[in-house]
């Protein structure tokens, strides 16, 4: 269920379909232990997020930190649905705050309706 959660939306979010793979495989001997989909899911998160931090080399031809950022933003939010409060409140909180980490990179760009300039 996680992975078809996170893999449905990828064209829109930035999702890796390879990485969702990747934890649905790591999943495959706990299915419907909702606990082990939100682990693989925060475990991807948090990966993702330290990736986005860390240094990059000269020659790095990986994504840009801010859709490395997106993309743990996603997986936080994917985890997320599969547990209540108040845990789901703080996998949803640290997802909020990785994306406003995203938007506050993303370069601004002109928007045609009303003319203002708009992260895009």
């Amino acid at each position: 269920m996680a992975c078809s959660s996170a893999s449905g939306p990828a064209p829109w979010t930035g999702i890796e379909i390879d990485e969702v793979h990747r934890v649905g495989l790591a999943l495959d001997e706990h299915v419907g232990d909702d606990n082990a989909c939100v682990r693989g899911m925060d475990s991807h998160g948090e990966t993702r997020s330290r990736r986005a931090g860390a240094p990059r080399r000269r020659a790095d031809t990986s994504a840009p930190p801010r859709r490395v950022l997106l993309r743990a933003s996603r997986y936080y939010q994917t985890g997320e649905r599969f547990i209540h409060p108040p845990r789901s409140m703080e996998v949803y909180a640290k997802s909020v705050k990785i994306f406003k980490d995203a938007a506050a990179i993303l370069p601004l760009s002109p928007h045609r309706a009303g003319g203002s300039a708009v992260r895009g």
